[in-house]
């Protein structure tokens, strides 16, 4: 229970814009021309290697999660995000 308290913590702390820049990089996607507190978009088309990020995408937009929360589930650690969606091959 405390990790659960000190992750969560850890969360809150993180900036939305931090988590955008590193999955623009990542994805070879810019992030920036969404809002964060839009839906998850459907860009699974414009990505190059959507396989790896298929699973994680498709979880938060089945979850209608806006890009401001999806950016605090990835910002957590790759261990929690994993045991919400599984199969996601870490490179």
């Amino acid at each position: 229970m405390h990790h659960k308290k000190k992750q969560m913590g850890c969360w809150q702390l993180h900036h939305p814009l931090a988590t955008l820049t590193h999955l623009s990089n990542t994805m070879d996607y810019d992030w920036s021309q969404h809002a964060l507190d839009e839906a998850v978009p459907d860009i699974l088309d414009h990505l190059r290697r959507r396989e790896r990020f298929a699973p994680m995408l498709e979880h938060a937009r089945q979850q209608g999660m806006t890009l401001r929360q999806f950016t605090k589930c990835i910002g957590g650690t790759a261990i929690t995000f994993s045991s919400v969606i599984h199969n996601i091959p870490i490179y």
